[in-house]
């Protein structure tokens, strides 16, 4: 595995060098109300090569 992404309150870091440098487009929101949020993670000038699978992990803080 290897990450292309990653969020928390007081950083957001897209990981230079990857396959997906540039081409990646992140948008979220999170209500500290009820706990819950969105995330859409989106990869632009899709290829062939970008075929495989993605896992998004969440952990409560």
């Amino acid at each position: 595995r290897k990450r292309i992404y990653y969020y928390d309150d007081q950083r957001e870091i897209i990981e230079e060098g990857s396959d997906y440098s540039g081409r990646i487009n992140v948008t979220h929101s999170h209500e500290p109300e009820n706990g819950s949020g969105t995330a859409i993670l989106i990869i632009d000038s899709v290829q062939l090569s970008d075929q495989g699978e993605f896992i998004c992990i969440v952990h409560d803080t």
